[in-house]
């Protein structure tokens, strides 16, 4: 996963962040960041940022975006976010207290 707004776009570039997974293969976060994603493509639809029973760290931006309905809570698969990913339909946004709020994207190379 890569940040958009680091200085190289380049997918061939290293990542700038990874997503990480329990070993259910339910996603909880990024390594410096909360997440959620948009597996739709439907910008209507709200995005899921992973529910803490998951297992993730509960980031004050993270309690900020649920608590303004920003994103709702929810359970989402490996599978479903590389499904969505091949269909072209996954959006994701990253957030944390220090850098707020920033879009993000997998690597065609993570669908492998």
């Amino acid at each position: 996963m890569r940040a958009l707004d680091e200085p190289s776009p380049s997918a061939s570039d290293p990542p700038f962040d990874v997503l990480l997974f329990n070993p259910s293969s339910q996603m909880t976060e990024a390594t410096i960041s909360n997440v959620a994603f948009r597996l739709s493509g439907d910008a209507r639809d709200p995005f899921v940022t992973p529910r803490s029973e998951c297992g993730l760290l509960e980031g004050v931006m993270r309690a900020e975006l649920l608590e303004r309905r920003e994103v709702v809570e929810g359970v989402v698969t490996v599978e479903q976010v590389k499904e969505a990913a091949r269909r072209g339909t996954l959006e994701i946004i990253c957030f944390n207290g220090v850098r707020g709020v920033f879009p993000a994207y997998i690597s065609p190379d993570d669908l492998e």
